[in-house]
């Protein structure tokens, strides 16, 4: 009992020096006025599990109208469609991962074009696909093919490069070079157009996205 005298005068000691010093904190605290509120969103799944990422939604994208959302599942390979106004699972289609209808193990990004088709961006390839699985376009750029890339160097345009709208055109950033561009590929005549983005190098501390042009 006499060994633990001044341990529980050291554990007193510290409890009251935690408290004077969390009210200091509080009253100094020039953020506690802040309020936040989270909302949920529930989507009836109807016999379908709703698939998301380890730790956050994980690949998706959103239909040009807004009215639709496809949520890609890295471990069934498939893209889930949820209607944004009834909050419904309204599609599920699958794909290969292997083979001459595969997606690759390297999915960045998916997207709708207009003709419903799935636009997949993978590290190495584009990849156009119809929503029974069917490989329709598979496209593996490099700068070398493309007239108007007017650059030194050759480079692989399809690291995660974005497809679009009618599909006409394919949309790269290239960030590796001294000044970030963009560059714009007309996928019939396979001539492209660059812009600078220098600005671009300034983001670097952050996660850039590619949106809808």
């Amino acid at each position: 009992m006499r060994n633990l005298l001044p341990i529980l005068l050291v554990i007193l000691f510290v409890s009251c020096g935690e408290k004077g010093s969390s009210e200091k904190s509080k009253s100094n605290n020039i953020l506690e006025s802040i309020t936040y509120s989270v909302d949920t969103l529930v989507v009836d799944s109807g016999e379908e599990l709703l698939v998301l990422g380890a730790n956050n939604i994980g690949i998706w994208n959103i239909s040009t109208d807004l009215s639709r959302m496809f949520i890609f599942s890295e471990n069934g390979n498939a893209i889930q469609e949820v209607d944004l106004d009834n909050f419904k699972i309204i599609g599920k289609y699958s794909f290969e991962r292997e083979g001459p209808d595969g997606t690759s193990e390297r999915v960045m990004g998916i997207q709708e074009l207009d003709d419903h088709k799935f636009v997949f961006s993978t590290y190495f390839a584009t990849y156009v696909f119809d929503k029974s699985g069917k490989k329709t376009k598979d496209y593996k750029l490099k700068s070398k093919e493309i007239e108007g890339i007017d650059l030194d160097d050759d480079f692989i345009l399809n690291n995660n490069a974005k497809i679009y709208g009618s599909g006409e055109n394919l949309y790269a950033i290239r960030q590796s070079s001294l000044v970030p561009q963009l560059i714009t590929v007309n996928l019939g005549e396979m001539k492209a157009d660059t812009l600078s983005l220098a600005k671009l190098s300034e983001t670097n501390d952050f996660a850039t996205m590619l949106l809808i042009p």
